[in-house]
């Protein structure tokens, strides 16, 4: 590629002051013309991470065409992975979060079909490390975070690409039956595919329908890259066209269930006002009271207007300034109240504050009174509820910074509350944040505030801001003219909320809870100042509380619960024992009152005081007495029904111990499912348990 132009909006093309020549000749083309090989893959770039999974999957590479591509792909992917991940990129449903899980998963999936059951990728990916760590030292320092999340990913799509594949294999099976002759052939991992050798032309090759792949994606998570590799190796096609369309009707009805829930809520009608009305001027930086605030609108409904607002309703209103925050960047909207100018009469309650379009804020109202458009108001916000919010903002700086501070860079905002009453941050991460860290975090924080240091804002412009070192969240869209919050050193990052002046104000800061919301994400809670007062108190309450129960002092209190655990572990082993006794006392008696039902023998029983395990338990100790037959029994507990049925292996041809159960369970308003040999069930109509046992013997018949 020749770069000598560079072409303006215009159209006018400008020669640059460099010209030069794209060759195309990556690291990898140099490598292979050096060591005189025609593929890359056969470089040392790649051939040691071929060799080693080969060597994990006990095969020989160069031996057979399709474990040779699948060999490949696994070592390319697994290099991918260890750069994608030091560079802070974890995989996610969306962005380059997604790109990496889809390369993962094919990855995961060729494995596969080299017969790699067990997390593999997470080692290759372990070696890439250690074959560039010369060239790339931070890949060594990451190579554990990097393979904890490679193997996480594994584990999770293993158990789903399980269930999935199984449920392509019956698609392909069930395909047109011009092709049900065709030989399939078994892969490694028990999938079969069709050689496309014996179908001929590729035109001729079978179509999975659109629908049916998107159920495989939607319902199994099979994404449709996913799919379309499956066929090249399967020997079929898949139809694009039909699966886009089920995707756009699926996109439709979220559409259409989104606007169900903010009737009215259209883009337009904000746009028409913001245009006539324009932007409204923010005070919330200086001032939490503002005088002189013209109401430019007045909308009783979405998407109406109004002269007059009546009191005793909820409405809307447009100042055209005001000091009310709308809801923004993880910040809740402010409240307050509107007062007339002239009066000092409350008008209205402002009940929440947002902004459908950037620099437009709605106030949303109860009146108390008359509000006339253009008539001056006093807009004052709570300025007690503004203060926890301030101290909440800025902490959840100081935490973000903490965080990757005690974790690493890797750690990335992934979403953020800013409520009065506590705040929450949600951020990339691998595993479960430990004790010890979120102790650390925790004084780092507090550290801090205690240094009482100032907060500093500046107005800035987007690229230099960024430049300077502010955090800026990925993907997130910013004006040319952005807000920096900085605490010293310590944190900076693009926000335009509202914080503290000193780190001092916040008070105190203490983590409440930590725990994952989906697949590398992970969720820290916490207060500051007064409701970590409150939170402390509480917790002192219940711990005096607790010692009182136990009649010791709090400092005896994990001796005695101790203790006390201990004492129930052993009575829980008893009561298990005795109802293990009793079991079998009864097991003689459900054996003696089978019943044969066209040749089959039938147990039938509700089982007083037991629960599902321990029906399990008796079903396990009563099938070496009945090699051969059908064990139905069931219990009520908590006003509910469970049921769990038996069919002995010699009788799953006629039997399903699963239909048996479904039918069963329709009698007590229930549902149950499961293998033809063994299947549980439940209901909500305890007082139909015994028409339900009774209704084995002609379910039975009947199947029979």
């Amino acid at each position: 590629v020749f770069m000598q132009f560079n072409r303006s909006e215009d159209g006018k093309m400008e020669p640059l002051p460099s010209p030069s020549i794209d060759t195309g000749m990556g690291l990898e083309r140099v490598a292979a013309i050096l060591q005189g090989k025609i593929s890359n893959f056969d470089t040392d770039l790649f051939r040691p991470l071929i060799e080693e999974a080969a060597e994990l999957a006990g095969v020989e590479y160069g031996a057979e065409a399709e474990k040779d591509v699948s060999l490949r792909i696994v070592a390319d992917h697994a290099r991918a992975a260890a750069f994608l991940i030091p560079d802070g990129v974890l995989p996610a449903n969306e962005g380059r979060g997604y790109v990496l899980r889809k390369i993962l998963r094919r990855a995961i999936r060729h494995g596969r079909m080299l017969g790699l059951e067990d997390p593999f990728l997470y080692k290759l990916a372990g070696s890439v490390s250690y074959q560039m760590k010369e060239a790339y030292p931070e890949l060594v320092e990451a190579e554990e975070r990097m393979a904890a999340v490679v193997k996480g990913e594994e584990q999770r799509f293993s158990q789903t690409l399980s269930v999935a594949l199984e449920k392509l294999d019956q698609a392909v099976r069930a395909l047109p039956k011009r092709y049900a002759g065709l030989k399939l052939k078994e892969l490694p991992d028990g999938t079969s595919t069709i050689r496309a050798s014996s179908i001929g032309n590729s035109s001729e090759a079978p179509i999975l329908a659109g629908d049916v792949a998107f159920k495989l994606y939607d319902t199994f998570g099979l994404p449709l890259d996913l799919l379309q590799d499956e066929g090249s190796f399967r020997g079929f096609g898949v139809d694009v066209e039909g699966f886009e369309k089920e995707m756009k009707a699926q996109r439709t009805r979220a559409r259409a269930s989104w606007k169900g829930k903010a009737a009215g809520d259209a883009p337009v009608f904000w746009q028409e006002l913001q245009s006539r009305s324009g932007e409204t001027k923010f005070l919330g930086y200086e001032v939490t009271e503002a005088e002189q605030c013209k109401p430019l609108a007045l909308i009783p409904r979405r998407g109406e207007q109004s002269e007059t607002l009546n009191s005793g309703v909820e409405a809307e209103i447009v100042l055209h300034r005001t000091p009310f925050y709308a809801e923004a960047g993880g910040q809740v909207g402010d409240q307050g109240v509107l007062v007339e100018a002239e009066s000092g009469q409350v008008v209205a309650d402002v009940l929440d504050t947002y902004a459908p379009l950037q620099g437009f804020t709605v106030h949303k109202v109860r009146t108390r009174a008359t509000v006339r458009k253009g008539a001056p108001l006093t807009a004052r916000v709570n300025s007690e509820r503004r203060d926890h919010i301030r101290r909440n903002h800025t902490a959840t700086h100081l935490m973000h910074a903490a965080l990757r501070g005690t974790l690493g860079t890797h750690v990335k905002q992934k979403g953020s509350l800013v409520a009065p009453d506590r705040l929450r941050f949600d951020f990339s991460h691998y595993k479960r944040v430990e004790a010890e860290e979120l102790r650390e975090i925790e004084d780092l924080v507090n550290r801090r505030i205690r240094l009482n240091e100032a907060v500093g804002t500046d107005e800035t412009d987007r690229d230099g801001a960024v430049q300077s070192g502010a955090m800026a969240l990925f993907g997130e869209k910013y004006p040319d003219k952005v807000r920096v919050v900085s605490v010293g050193d310590f944190s900076k990052e693009l926000c335009g909320g509202t914080h503290v002046a000193r780190t001092g104000d916040i008070g105190l800061f203490k983590i409440t809870s930590e725990s994952s919301i989906s697949a590398g994400i992970r969720r820290v809670e916490a207060l500051t100042g007064q409701g970590v007062l409150q939170y402390l108190r509480q917790t002192s309450e219940t711990l005096l509380r607790a010692s009182d129960a136990l009649g010791v002092k709090p400092d005896g209190l994990l001796p005695a619960l101790e203790r006390l655990t201990e004492s129930e572990k052993k009575l829980r082993k008893e009561l298990e024992a005795a109802k293990t006794k009793n079991f079998g006392a009864q097991s003689g008696d459900l054996i003696r009152g089978a019943r044969t039902v066209k040749g089959v023998r039938v147990v039938s029983a509700r089982v007083p005081d037991a629960d599902r395990a321990a029906m399990r338990r008796l079903v396990d100790g009563l099938r070496p007495k009945l090699p051969s037959g059908v064990i139905v029994l069931g219990a009520t507990g908590e006003g509910k029904v469970n049921l769990v049925t038996a069919v002995s292996r010699d009788l799953t041809d006629r039997l399903d111990a699963g239909k048996i159960a479904r039918k069963v369970a329709d009698i007590v308003d229930g549902k149950g499912g499961g293998r033809k040999d063994l299947a549980e069930a439940g209901g909500r109509l305890p007082e139909k348990l015994d028409e339900s046992i009774d209704a084995v013997y002609g379910i039975v018949e009947r199947m029979l």
